[in-house]
């Protein structure tokens, strides 16, 4: 999405990110934080979420899609976000 773009839903956006792991081979999952316009981040007014499940990026640092459906949001509301991604060492 642009800044300041909208959405083509009223009250959800998908979320995506490519994800990859500096090391190579390891665990990533995507972590988005959304706030109101003029609210800082990690304020109770502001929602986030994890994705459910760990997705393997490949041996040479290929990158994978992450993607989350991002539910309820209020139509006609201006929101602020960060999104990043999460790793983990492959067991």
């Amino acid at each position: 999405m642009q800044p300041w773009g909208m959405a083509s839903l009223t009250n959800q956006i998908d979320v995506q990110v490519a994800g990859t792991d500096p090391l190579g081979r390891g665990l990533v999952k995507l972590e988005a934080e959304y706030c109101p316009a003029g609210v800082p981040f990690g304020d109770n007014q502001c929602g986030s979420c994890v994705s459910a499940n760990w997705v393997e990026a490949g041996p040479q640092g290929d990158e994978v899609l992450l993607r989350e459906p991002i539910l309820g949001l209020d139509s006609n509301t201006l929101y602020r976000w960060r999104v990043r991604v999460l790793r983990a060492p492959l067991h």
